[in-house]
């Protein structure tokens, strides 16, 4: 089991529902660069509402063990595609190397949407 895999399922302060969707995160993060799951792919993972998997994310959120990025539309701000990344390493700094190479990515995504608009 990876190292952030054993902290998640050590971690006394995460509920059990809390540690199934982190590790899942953490998982698909790690093996596909990214996880982008909906509600409903984790509702149905850990047998669970699509409400109390929102209201999990957002506590998970909040606690800063995740953050969540919205891709908007430029022309309708609508929602498109949203990522969730893991904050469970231990160097904050990769987090934030992470962080910073999706902002750079979204940026570049929105100047092409609107230049094709």
């Amino acid at each position: 089991m990876p190292i952030t895999l054993w902290v998640i399922q050590t971690d006394d302060a995460l509920k059990a529902a809390e540690k199934i969707l982190l590790s899942e995160i953490v998982t698909l993060d790690h093996y596909h660069g990214e996880f982008f799951g909906s509600n409903q792919y984790l509702a149905n993972l850990a047998n669970l509402s699509k409400s109390r998997v929102s209201a999990i994310l957002t506590d998970l959120g909040r606690r800063g063990d995740i953050k969540i990025i919205l891709y908007r539309s430029p022309d309708t701000a609508r929602v498109w595609k949203r990522v969730i990344k893991p904050n469970v390493y231990t160097d904050a700094e990769v987090f934030n190397q992470q962080l910073d190479e999706i902002s750079k990515k979204k940026k570049r995504l929105t100047q092409n949407l609107t230049s094709k608009v």
